[in-house]
């Protein structure tokens, strides 16, 4: 927790005070007791409560602090950590995909071309041509679209497999993963 904290743009210092102020709050809230294994895991409950908690503290600091003309600046400034923690959050996730499917791939007689595929999947189909794969790994070039349109389904099923732990209810999946998606664009 620690960690994305510091990925939302904070100093060590500060990110340990906000870590350190949230845990408080939920062992002295009993917050434990509110979270439902039904609605998703403990650590997605966790996560969402300490973003919570640290836009709430920022709010609460700059009401404090701030002018009329500085509360558009700090409009902007929640949008930054909110946008951080969201990329942050995007790339873990596809992160945790990539290793399932490389996890996948190490198991099949065919890592070392599943792997050529990849690439040329996650890099919008630059790389070697599928005729050129086909002949490096003595197979037709059809064998190799084959291999190619199994390996897409086989990463989005891996894909959306990764977004739905993060999620309460099955409905929201599909919601998710866009957003993830518009988010992985958007950078």
């Amino acid at each position: 927790m620690f960690n994305m904290v510091l990925r939302m743009g904070f100093q060590f210092h500060e990110a340990e005070d906000l870590t350190q102020g949230y845990l408080v709050k939920v062992v002295q809230n009993g917050a434990w007791s509110a979270a439902d294994p039904a609605k998703g895991t403990l650590r997605s409950y966790l996560c969402t409560g300490l973003r919570r908690y640290v836009f709430d503290e920022l709010d609460r600091r700059s009401r404090q602090s701030m002018n009329s003309l500085e509360d558009a600046s700090e409009a902007a400034t929640d949008q930054k950590f909110e946008s951080q923690f969201d990329h942050a959050w995007a790339l873990q996730l596809y992160h945790r995909a990539q290793r399932a499917l490389m996890v996948n791939f190490s198991r099949s007689q065919d890592f070392e071309i599943s792997k050529v595929l990849f690439q040329k999947l996650l890099e919008g189909g630059s790389g070697p041509s599928n005729a050129e794969i086909a002949a490096s790994n003595g197979l037709t070039e059809d064998a190799v679209k084959m291999r190619a349109m199994r390996l897409r389904k086989q990463w989005h099923r891996v894909l959306r497999d990764e977004v739905a732990k993060t999620v309460s209810v099955p409905e929201e999946i599909d919601q998710e993963l866009r957003h993830l998606i518009a988010v992985l664009s958007s950078n």
